[in-house]
């Protein structure tokens, strides 16, 4: 038999898989279910192409929202249709991976480990579960950028992360409930606001991916929508300068959450970041300018992650060699 491995990254947004073979697969981390029959429809990228497009027998399953387990019986659903994604139909029952590891967001929260730990014992006997925080520096050793004091900025769809570690070891953390998400919001309500153009969720993602960013030229955009007056299908263009206010209050919020992890730190290692920095993360951290504006508001070198995406997966690979 095949000896399987897999690492697992839970995303709020986007579930990654690394196989035995060092391929990153990507999910979006939610799914297509039928309402009556409970079958699962659709997961990946079909899933981005039907959602806002729903007929009323089907509907979409969200199971992980800020880095939690949020649906018990969906997160079971999505896994197998993972795997089963993964793995040849016919020989799932048979093949099943030798080893599964995972990072968990909340390491200490005992029932987000417990319906982690079972449904993925679901799948392979052996599970492990590492704290993200641990994947995180795991990633950053291997780049040898910092030697036992740094710092991890973690931009999430759902969650911003800050870690700050001393001997290589976590001293002080802060997680704080909001990411890209938060992004595409001011978006739909800045167009909302100021153009009178109302959107739905995923043409301010693709908007959020293509006007965003601090410094540069000036742009302009073509946007469909909804004119919220007459509430008749409208076409507006708009200029990316429009998100720029917004947009920096919610970066300010990103440096808010760093001044209160150096707070609970020790002295010593905040004047060691001073020469080391920060390294950012996640898939906030790809938005044009976003590490140059970090770095002159927080005074210290920025390093970006080169695939913010999979640093967390790749790095319970590198625990897994670690161990």
């Amino acid at each position: 038999m095949t000896d399987v491995s897999v690492c697992l990254d839970f995303g709020s947004h986007t579930t990654k898989v690394l196989s035995s073979t060092r391929t990153v697969s990507l999910y979006p981390s939610c799914f297509i279910r039928h309402v009556s029959s409970g079958a699962v429809l659709a997961i990946g990228e079909r899933v981005t192409n039907m959602l806002g497009k729903l007929p009323s027998d089907v509907e979409a399953v969200f199971p992980i929202r800020s880095g939690q387990i949020v649906d018990t019986l969906g997160f079971a659903q999505f896994t197998k249709a993972i795997f089963q994604d993964l793995l040849p139909t016919t020989m799932f029952s048979f093949l099943r991976p030798a080893k599964l590891q995972a990072a968990i967001l909340y390491a200490d929260h005992q029932t987000q480990r417990k319906v982690l730990e079972d449904t993925l014992r679901q799948h392979s006997w052996k599970v492990a579960l590492l704290p993200a925080s641990a994947t995180l520096w795991s990633v950053v050793q291997a780049q040898r950028l910092f030697t036992n004091q740094g710092c991890v900025i973690d931009l999430g769809g759902m969650t911003t992360k800050i870690y700050l570690f001393a001997e290589g070891e976590l001293s002080s953390s802060q997680i704080a409930e909001f990411g890209g998400d938060a992004w595409t919001t001011e978006i739909m309500q800045v167009l909302r606001q100021e153009c009178h153009l109302e959107v739905g969720w995923i043409t301010a993602e693709k908007l959020k991916h293509t006007a965003l960013h601090f410094g540069g030229k000036e742009q302009k955009h073509t946007v469909q929508g909804k004119d919220i007056v007459t509430g008749l299908p409208t076409t507006k263009v708009v200029s990316d300068k429009l998100f720029l206010p917004g947009s920096t209050k919610l970066v300010e919020r990103v440096i808010t959450a760093f001044e209160e992890a150096c707070q609970n730190a020790q002295p010593e290692l905040v004047a060691k970041m001073l020469e080391r920095g920060v390294y950012l993360t996640g898939g906030g951290s790809s938005i044009p300018g976003l590490s140059t504006l970090l770095q002159d508001m927080l005074k210290l070198p920025i390093y970006v992650a080169q695939r913010p995406q999979e640093d967390v997966v790749r790095g319970v690979a590198e625990e897994k060699k670690a161990r």
